[in-house]
């Protein structure tokens, strides 16, 4: 009998529960996007705009540990288009980074590797917590595969071209 009763009991819990639930429940939006709302277009290439570059300058003050090459985390912005190029004006253009260590000594020790290995100028630039060498000021993205050759064959086999600010009247053959 009792167990007649429990299970009378648990049916009624569960149908009052259910009646409840339309009360107190809201249903859920639907999630599907409406004919009318514009879908996200995620083929898009930013690099197909043709804008102005954007280039960062040091402030004075600003240099990083380990080379000259200005930090840019604390640096003010301003636009300049890539087509400007004058003596000594900085361009958008082309370095081989050969590596990339966490160490500063270890770094270091690259660098003065690589500079009695290479006739291009070789950085030391501190990104974040990496220390990354790299070399050549290239303008043309041909000079960088070039210097990429080169670098695979002087005993860097995972050097490769990274976009960069570059000295403007600089050539590959030109660097001490």
């Amino acid at each position: 009998m009792s167990r007649y009763l429990l299970i009378l009991c648990l049916f009624m819990v569960l149908m009052i529960s259910c009646s409840l639930s339309q009360f107190g429940w809201q249903v859920e939006p639907d999630t599907e996007a409406k004919p009318d709302e514009k879908e996200l277009v995620e083929d898009f290439d930013p690099l197909t705009m043709n804008d102005e570059e954007i280039i960062v300058e040091p402030l004075p003050e600003q240099t990083s540990v380990a080379s000259d090459e200005p930090v840019l985390a604390s640096s003010t912005i301003s636009n300049v288009s890539t087509n400007q190029v004058d003596n000594g004006e900085e361009v958008l253009g082309w370095r081989v980074q050969l590596l990339s260590v966490s160490d500063e000594q270890s770094a270091r020790e690259a660098k003065g590797r690589a500079m009695k290995r290479f006739n291009e100028g070789v950085y030391m630039i501190l990104d974040g917590s990496s220390y990354k060498i790299r070399v050549g000021d290239c303008i043309s993205e041909d000079d960088a595969k070039n210097l990429v050759t080169k670098a695979i064959q002087k005993g860097y086999p995972d050097a490769w071209k990274v976009v960069s600010r570059v000295s403007g009247n600089s050539n590959p053959s030109e660097n001490p």
